[in-house]
């Protein structure tokens, strides 16, 4: 089935490694994959993209899963355009997880990492 839209703009990948394994994750999509090295990564997550564009476009369910995932569509030259979010900001938090799970009692608040 050939759709009559197209994709706009760029996405953004953020890699993680845990342990040996490095991790691509495209937000965008909510789909990520992993290689042994970060270019293998990398390389696996577009080839994951493409199957998933290639996937949903033969089953006609590719505009259902941008929505999902909230990319906005506009009409632009009597064709469907779908951008994907705009990243507005990205931080990093502490997380105290281990203060309920090393604790018999559990605390009333988190503790704070120091």
């Amino acid at each position: 089935m050939a759709t009559k839209f197209k994709l706009k703009g760029k996405i953004q990948v953020l890699y993680y490694k845990a342990g040996k394994v490095f991790i691509a994750y495209a937000q965008a999509l909510d789909l990520s994959s992993c290689g042994s090295t970060f270019d293998e990564a990398d390389k696996n997550l577009e080839e994951a993209i493409n199957i998933l564009f290639e996937e949903c476009d033969e089953r006609g369910t590719l505009e259902n899963v941008l929505a999902n995932c909230g990319w906005e569509s506009r009409s632009e030259r009597g064709m469907r355009v779908w951008s994907p979010p705009a990243v507005i900001g990205q931080k990093e938090i502490g997380i105290a997880a281990c203060a309920f799970a090393c604790c018999e009692s559990r605390p009333e608040r988190p503790v704070p990492l120091s």
